[in-house]
């Protein structure tokens, strides 16, 4: 599964149609200010709206005036749509918000089309009424929420839902993995990674052991392994650094440069599972060695 495009108007601070098309990996760069948070915000926003409801995606970015476009006129309808390959095929999915003034929104309107070997699905709405699709379902209204994640239990839509909803979008910060954490049972790794230890914790060490000590092995040339140690009621990951000049040692994260946990931090995004199929990470070379970029 992949997104392979995704298509934005008057979200924050990008304009009409911003349009980008999306590969396996694909790396945003530009200079400060110039939108790239906001495209990476776009897909946060998408997966919010599935997990806690369009309101409360809107109300964790502290109302649709920070959403929208700003205007000193009638505020911008805001629109977002995703493009994905699905294992059983493709699909787009899309919304528009409109509104009167700049804390007020509804949903203008709202469409998906997912085709699959045996057909295809998908429903349009145009505010707060059904006017194709979702025959047999067909719930209730209103025009300040999503119609995908009422009707997300049934079969038809359950994929594009899940896919929607498992987009992860991370912001690394080193000082939080550098403490000793509880044990979370919580999947996958929350934005910041609060619950790292948990997640390697709770994979078998294969999935992602080789991969970590390898990438920091490269990154810091004397990491050689990894273990996960138990503190009284806490988890705290220790890191084994041994060169041909210096013995053996084991090291807590907290000893770590911000750097080394960043990247750690990432890897674990990248290898835990259950696999994440769509993963962005904000500022990736940030506190990383400008040497070290091209290998991160």
């Amino acid at each position: 599964m992949k997104l392979t495009a995704l298509t934005v108007s008057n979200f924050r601070s990008l304009g009409d149609d911003v349009r980008i098309e999306l590969n396996q990996l694909t790396a945003l760069v530009g200079p400060n200010g110039s939108g790239k948070s906001n495209v990476v915000d776009a897909l946060r926003f998408v997966a919010d709206a599935m997990h806690m409801g369009l309101g409360g995606a809107i109300s964790h970015r502290h109302g649709v005036d920070a959403v929208r476009r700003w205007s000193g006129g009638h505020p911008f309808n805001m629109s977002l749509q995703l493009e994905l390959e699905l294992d059983a095929g493709p699909a787009t999915y899309g919304f528009e918000l409109t509104g009167s003034k700049d804390e007020d929104y509804r949903v203008k309107r709202e469409h998906l089309k997912f085709v699959t070997g045996t057909g295809s699905t998908g429903f349009e709405v145009e505010r707060g009424r059904w006017l194709s699709g979702a025959e047999g379902l067909r719930p209730a209204l209103d025009e300040q929420s999503l119609a995908l994640p009422l009707i997300a239990g049934d079969e038809r839509f359950l994929p594009v839902h899940a896919a929607l909803k498992n987009i992860s979008v991370y912001s690394i910060f080193p000082d939080t993995l550098r403490v000793p954490q509880k044990y979370s049972p919580i999947k996958p790794m929350s934005r910041h990674g609060d619950n790292w230890v948990s997640v390697l914790r709770d994979q078998p060490p294969e999935t992602w052991k080789p991969e970590l000590v390898a990438m920091l092995h490269r990154l810091t040339g004397d990491i050689v392994d990894i273990k996960i140690s138990p503190a009284a009621s806490y988890l705290l990951v220790q890191f084994r650094h041994h060169s041909t000049h210096r013995k053996a040692k084991w090291f807590d994260a907290a000893q770590e440069s911000d750097g080394t946990l960043r990247v750690a931090g990432i890897v674990t995004a990248l290898c835990q599972e259950p696999p994440v199929p769509i993963i962005g990470i904000e500022e990736p070379e940030l506190t990383v060695h400008p040497g070290a970029v091209e290998m991160l």
